[in-house]
């Protein structure tokens, strides 16, 4: 079996791919502060683990998962669900710090991480050894068969090798991380955790590519936001058994989706970061008090547990931006105990 490479640079694809380096040019010509870079990232990371994990029907809100990454979880029960999030946020951390290379060992490392506390130790890190598939949740029907077992390390041998082939288009890695999803998913090498480990690693192929507007959105989000049809482009291409797709299969519609989600993920990472013209008191503020400010400015008045919620935030962190709002002038506290909330001081209206 040969894994295609075969597309078309249809214009939507070369469209595509233009706005993306014009935005990724954008915001490598900006010099953002440290705190900026800090909280936006930090954000991303937890963006990806709630989005990714509820993609295969994790149940945690993104309030929760917030909570969780943080150490203010408060969660008593899905001890599956939490562990799903910590170990995506660890892997993710394992790509990112340790700058890893695109091989075996590291995917494999990668995988064991995920899966740890999930899978018992002999299915962690280390390639299916039995058949999977992937059914309909509600009938139960075959969707989709992949490979066999005995075929798998050479078809990921392959996928490697697909990784690393020379593209017309700059920058190479939009292209690669499309090819590398649709084919790692075709493939599904694992027992578990193919879909969220696909996912990473298509990051952390963009990331190598010097695509760094993914540190400050999560391509997951859009994945979950067009849930229908992130797998119908997936199972129209793939059919319904891994041995019957032609080696020269068109992959032009998966890479036109695929480079629409690149570009919403772009879009709103130059959203975050040099979206908001800031005043000078504004600069004043940690970028996440700018959007705080916007709130006050439309509720006027706010409870400390009400601003949590419209933030999804931890506790701990949501009061104290109403501290800081507060050493700023920008708000006042009133009242105490249950009954404090939060005043927007009309004077800073303007």
């Amino acid at each position: 079996m040969i894994l295609s490479s075969n597309f078309q640079y249809s214009s939507k694809i070369v469209g595509n791919i233009s706005e993306i380096s014009n935005i990724q040019g954008e915001l490598s010509g900006k010099n953002f502060d440290f705190s900026s870079r800090k909280i936006f990232h930090q954000q991303s990371l937890i963006e990806s683990a709630h989005y990714s994990t509820k993609l295969e029907g994790n149940t945690l809100t993104l309030k929760q998962v917030t909570e969780v990454l943080v150490g203010e979880s408060k969660v008593k029960k899905n001890i599956r669900e939490i562990k799903e999030v910590v170990n995506y946020a660890k892997a993710q951390l394992f790509t990112i710090n340790q700058k890893t290379k695109l091989n075996e060992a590291n995917l494999l490392k990668s995988h064991d991480l995920l899966l740890s506390g999930i899978l018992i130790k002999s299915m962690r890190g280390r390639y299916r050894k039995i058949q999977n598939m992937i059914k309909d949740l509600g009938s139960g029907n075959l969707v989709y068969l992949p490979p066999e077992s005995k075929d798998v390390k050479g078809l990921m041998n392959d996928l490697f090798k697909l990784s690393r082939i020379s593209l017309p288009s700059t920058p190479e890695a939009i292209i690669k991380s499309g090819l590398f999803h649709f084919h790692f998913e075709s493939i599904h090498p694992f027992i578990d955790g193919n879909g969220r480990l696909g996912r990473l690693w298509s990051t952390n192929i963009l990331l190598h590519g010097g695509l760094t507007f993914t540190e400050f959105s999560a391509l997951e989000k859009y994945h979950e936001n067009n849930r229908s049809q992130y797998y119908t482009e997936l199972h129209n291409l793939q059919g319904e058994v891994f041995y019957n797709i032609p080696a020269n299969l068109d992959l032009t519609p998966w890479l036109e989706y695929w480079t629409d989600g690149l570009l919403f993920s772009a879009k709103e990472a130059r959203q975050k970061m040099i979206g908001i013209p800031l005043t000078d008191e504004e600069t004043l503020l940690e970028s996440r008090l700018v959007d705080a400010k916007k709130m006050f400015l439309t509720h006027k008045k706010l409870s400390a547990e009400q601003y949590q919620t419209l933030t999804q935030l931890g506790r701990t962190q949501a009061v104290e931006d109403l501290n800081k709002l507060i050493e700023l002038q920008f708000i006042k506290k009133i009242g105490g105990g249950r009954s404090t909330v939060y005043v927007l001081i009309q004077s800073n209206k303007n």
